[in-house]
């Protein structure tokens, strides 16, 4: 089955540890999940509107689904003051979301499955999400919270798409899921760089 493959995918990338504990590490990193989440619900309308059969199905109800979830994140960093509608925006969550549109409009709107698969898949464990409301308090993981506690549904409705596939279009779902994984590493990789200059400066 192709989800099986996907999960096996997913569970081999390799991706830089962070410190969510350390305050200005989880706020970065919220910051750029805001930064790729605010285009998810125009991405899946678009490619709904694209894609016929039961993948024009999946995609219309999923982006019911995620309408406004970019909005509740906004919320969630205003409890800390931070505007994430006015923050520069990082060059990865602009390369991951730009390519997943170029894929959607002139690939196959089925590439936006490996994109999604990245997203949701692999949710934060409840147990971690408990710790960081612990240590940076609940109003700020509210959406972070929700993501959790759903994701692990919608990687089931997910499965049920990838396993109907025709394998013709195992391998563009395979290359956004490779792609969108570049994207997150590095916007990673910059989040703990940025600390580290940070700290650098401080001492």
């Amino acid at each position: 089955m192709f989800s099986k493959r996907i999960k096996k995918e997913i569970a081999k990338k390799s991706m830089p540890p962070l410190d969510l504990l350390d305050k200005n590490v989880f706020l970065a990193n919220l910051l750029f999940c805001y930064q790729y989440m605010v285009a998810s619900h125009d991405l899946t309308v678009l490619a709904g509107n694209l894609a016929d059969g039961e993948l024009k199905k999946y995609f219309t109800h999923h982006a019911d689904e995620e309408k406004g979830h970019a909005e509740w994140l906004r919320a969630d960093l205003l409890t800390e003051g931070i505007d994430a509608a006015e923050m520069a925006i990082s060059p990865y969550a602009r390369g991951m979301v730009g390519e997943q549109f170029y894929n959607v409009l002139y690939v196959h709107p089925a590439s936006l499955l490996g994109y999604m698969a990245m997203l949701e898949m692999n949710p934060m464990p409840l147990a971690n999400v408990n710790a960081l409301e612990k240590a940076h308090g609940k109003a700020l993981l509210k959406t972070l919270r929700f993501h959790a506690e759903h994701d692990i549904d919608h990687s089931k409705d997910l499965c049920v798409v990838l396993d109907a596939l025709p394998a013709s279009l195992h391998g563009v779902v395979l290359q956004s899921l490779d792609r969108t994984a570049d994207f997150i590493r590095a916007g990673l990789d910059r989040i703990n760089e940025f600390n580290r200059e940070t700290v650098g400066r401080l001492h």
